[in-house]
């Protein structure tokens, strides 16, 4: 009797530790069959989950301070539902920052990236975006999608010692190409379409970014500039700075302009 007791409790003892273990053990996202749902210009996407992704890049932000590492962490995914079937997307929801010894400095978790899976190294970028001497972080948001190439943005803040994200920057770039002028220290933000483009030029001050010059230029067909009837191309740039508080027209031309570029 004593000897099936024992039996008894032997087998409780074991299925009592695979229950706590199966509790412990978080199965990796490839071993398990997943789902999500995201939503993405508008269209509601089923995801299949079919692999984790964690890719690290080493960078010094500052000569003051240590390198640090970035790590992007994620998972690819392929659509399921109607329409999207097959569409391969990698997901991004974290950046995780630390030392080059390993110590934690900071977790970026307030966003969501849909990016090309052939893109995902390339997506995390380093730029100094407001002139302070610290080198700021962007990651794609969308690729391949629009005329833009928007992105989230997050900045050195030297008081706090932290990445502070900047949604300003964001805006932006959900219309337009975003770069950095060097030489000037100034961003600048460029759209163009059908012979009109746009150039505007910003500077960093007390935690914003102000508009100072403008550059317009639209592209025009006419047969009145030329003795001789035939068609020519022409193109008026009007440029635009901030003077004394406002913006005024600083010069306006008309200029001819070659049509193989």
């Amino acid at each position: 009797m004593i000897k099936v007791k024992v039996k008894y409790l032997f087998i409780i003892f074991v299925l009592v530790s695979v229950l706590l273990l199966s509790c412990c053990i978080k199965p990796e996202i490839s071993d398990i069959d997943e789902t999500i749902n995201i939503t993405f210009f508008g269209n509601d996407i089923i995801l299949d989950i079919i692999a984790p992704v964690e890719i690290s890049v080493n960078k010094v932000i500052h000569e003051d301070l240590p390198e640090m590492m970035f790590t992007i962490k994620g998972f690819k995914a392929i659509g399921s539902s109607a329409g999207w079937a097959g569409w391969e997307a990698g997901i991004i929801n974290s950046i995780t920052i630390t030392y080059d010894n390993g110590m934690f400095f900071q977790e970026l978790t307030d966003f969501e990236s849909v990016i090309n899976p052939k893109f995902l190294i390339s997506s995390l970028s380093f730029e100094d975006w407001n002139f302070d001497g610290y080198i700021d972080i962007s990651l794609t948001r969308y690729d391949g999608v629009s005329s833009s190439l928007p992105h989230y943005y997050w900045l050195w803040d030297i008081d706090k010692g932290l990445f502070v994200r900047n949604v300003e920057l964001e805006e932006f770039s959900n219309y337009e190409i975003v770069g950095v002028d060097k030489e000037e220290n100034l961003v600048y933000s460029t759209s163009g379409r059908m012979g009109h483009y746009t150039w505007r030029y910003y500077k960093y001050e007390y935690g914003k970014y102000v508009l100072v010059k403008k550059i317009v230029i639209n592209r025009i067909y006419d047969d009145t500039w030329s003795i001789e009837p035939q068609l020519i191309y022409k193109q008026k740039t009007v440029i635009t700075e901030l003077i004394d508080g406002e913006m005024i027209v600083t010069d306006e031309y008309y200029e001819e302009w070659d049509i193989s570029y």
